[in-house]
């Protein structure tokens, strides 16, 4: 006999075979609550064998009485089931402690008489489910635990199939960066109100796109604290739920330290950028490789534009490109190269400095950085400057030469005169000849002092077209018939204090150099006007300061000057005229009168275009 046939079974349990064969647990109780029958697998959760089991009272196996056992059954209504999840006592192990198993109870009631009930109870095992149970709800405190105190916000969006958006979990994150509480937030009818105005419309059409494609997404917003804007970053998963609806589940971190930083970086590269574009002088950045990175605008219209491209194909000389080159490697190797340039761009002679130094990042090079300056206006100044002091140097030591040489004269003249005297009667020939060797002589005494600005001149005020035009009369019986001579007076109102004589011989000076610059005849333009510079002018004699200026200007369509002959047009005794007689005092006495009275001279020529 088996052990579940050792109890006393009342007679309506005719289904022993069925009960036994039943996997789950079997129990019955009297309508005092004492079991009654108990099958195998009853016997193996309950760990007891039937002499134990039976006459037990439902207080003796569970923590729920009988009486509340009957109760919840009649609450389920007469004939109807009742299932209790129920905590059952296990005897195996009380001895170390007491255990505890949960089993689901399916319970039926069995009627005696009118009054006495007895319960048909069904158990299955369920204390792997509380367990599993318990857990996830351990889980979930702690994921709840750690995201109340996770920096940025969790949360979880559901949305219905017809649309509407509703918020069902956020983390306490989220008044961090709105000041409200997570439940506040959860309440409102449009939480959408709570972002920017600006991302408002981005945020949903992102939304929308993750719906309807079922695609995870990230997207950058703004949440509002009042007038405070927080940036933050979100990374969405989507799920699909049971009921049709859509889960977005995601996380929003605080991306606002990022942000500065990357508009102080922008902030930072536009200044670097606007400098770098702004500097004076030609300015690229390089690659290790050659590839030019950067190149501000100077750069670009000397050389073209050559953002990725290398030094090959730039319009210079191989000479100069190969120079180019093994400065780039030298400052890509970590030693600064310079080097003082002269080339010809766009047809013009161009003294540059260039420097190209390399960029480093610690220990690391990274690359180079090349500056070209164009140092043409002051190697021609620094020219300039050196000609002025040379030309008084040079103005110094005639003076002192015309000064012995005129006193030589004198003695000359005087013993002609005493000579006439003596002999008297007509001229003697060789007297006369010795006379005007010595006034010539004594002509080119005076152009050295003018040039030496020693010779004694009578300033006073004169009208300049006056003078300009008192020279057209005497010039026009210098110059040839095949020679144009165009003289334009319009400076009217403009008084000079000048030598009026020292000028007028200065014009004559230039208008014979422009006659001699064109033996196959030409023209010849005289302009007088006042001008007002504005900015800085060189001249023969350095810079010419702003101000109101009287202008003398002659031009020629003559043979022009080579480069070394404007270099040296204002020395004395230099000419281009060897076998004319040229004295080569004409120009270097009109820079003598006219820095004499304080004015400036320039010259402009073109190699085969004029003067």
């Amino acid at each position: 006999m088996s052990d579940s046939q050792k109890l006393n079974r009342p007679e309506w349990l005719g289904y022993e075979q069925l009960a036994e064969a039943i996997p789950s647990g079997v129990l019955t109780f009297d309508e005092k609550g004492k079991v009654t029958y108990a099958n195998s697998p009853a016997l193996t959760l309950l760990g007891r064998s039937c002499d134990e089991l039976l006459g037990l009272g439902l207080e003796a196996l569970t923590t729920t009485s009988w009486d509340d056992l009957v109760r919840h059954l009649r609450e389920a209504g007469q004939g109807e089931r009742a299932t209790l999840d129920l905590c059952f006592r296990s005897p195996k192990v009380s001895a170390e402690g007491g255990a505890e198993f949960w089993a689901r109870v399916s319970m039926s009631p069995v009627f005696h008489g009118d009054d006495d009930m007895g319960v048909l109870a069904i158990l299955t095992d369920i204390s792997g489910e509380r367990r599993v149970e318990g857990q996830l709800r351990e889980a979930e405190y702690r994921l709840r635990e750690a995201s109340t105190h996770m920096p940025g916000i969790i949360y979880e969006i559901c949305a219905a199939p017809d649309g509407h958006l509703a918020i069902d979990y956020l983390s306490e994150g989220v008044a961090t960066y709105t000041g409200k509480r997570p439940e506040e937030v959860m309440q409102m009818d449009d939480w959408f109100t709570l972002l920017h105005p600006d991302d408002l419309g981005p945020a949903k059409a992102k939304i929308a796109e993750a719906i309807a494609t079922q695609e995870p997404i990230t997207l950058e917003l703004r949440l509002m604290d009042g007038e405070k804007a927080h940036h933050m970053y979100a990374a969405t998963s989507v799920a699909q739920g049971l009921d049709g609806t859509v889960i977005l589940s995601g996380v929003a971190i605080d991306i606002g330290s990022r942000k500065r930083a990357e508009n102080e970086l922008r902030e930072s590269q536009a200044q670097l950028h606007a400098m770098f574009d702004n500097f004076p002088f030609e300015c690229w950045t390089q690659d290790l490789g050659g590839h030019f990175l950067l190149q501000n605008p100077l750069s670009e219209e000397r050389w073209g534009r050559r953002i990725s491209q290398t030094l090959e194909g730039i319009e210079m000389s191989e000479e100069a490109l190969e120079d180019w080159r093994a400065d780039t490697a030298t400052a890509a190797s970590g030693v600064v190269a310079q080097r003082d340039l002269r080339l010809v761009i766009g047809g013009a002679r161009k003294h540059l400095r260039r420097m190209i130094v390399p960029i480093r990042a610690g220990d690391e090079i990274l690359g180079v950085l090349g500056v070209s300056i164009d140092t043409t206006e002051q190697r021609n100044l620094e020219d300039q400057i050196s000609q002025s002091q040379k030309l008084d140097a040079i103005g110094r030591l005639a003076g002192g030469i015309a000064h012995d040489f005129n006193n030589v004269l004198t003695a000359i003249m005087s013993c002609v005169r005493l000579l006439e005297r003596r002999l008297g009667g007509p001229p003697r020939r060789e007297l006369q000849i010795i006379r005007e060797g010595a006034q010539r002589a004594s002509e080119l005494t005076r152009q050295l002092l003018a040039f030496a600005k020693q010779e004694r001149a009578e300033p006073r005020r004169a009208a300049i077209d006056d003078i300009v035009l008192k020279s057209d009369r005497l010039l026009r019986r210098l110059i040839g018939e095949d020679i144009e001579l165009v003289t334009l007076a319009e400076a009217s109102g403009w008084d000079i204090v000048v030598d009026p004589v020292r000028l007028e011989q200065a014009i004559i000076n230039l208008v014979i150099n422009a006659r001699d610059a064109m033996p196959k005849g030409g023209k010849i333009v005289v302009r007088c006007e006042g001008v007002v510079l504005t900015g800085n002018k060189q001249s023969a004699h350095g810079p010419i300061p702003p101000g109101e200026y009287a202008l003398i200007r002659v031009e020629d369509t003559g043979v022009g000057m080579t480069e070394d002959t404007k270099t040296r047009a204002f020395e004395p005794f230099f000419t281009t005229r060897q076998d004319s007689g040229g004295t080569g005092l004409g120009l270097s006495s009109v820079y003598g009168s006219v820095h004499q009275a304080k004015g400036y001279v320039t010259l402009d020529s073109t190699l085969g275009e004029g003067t």
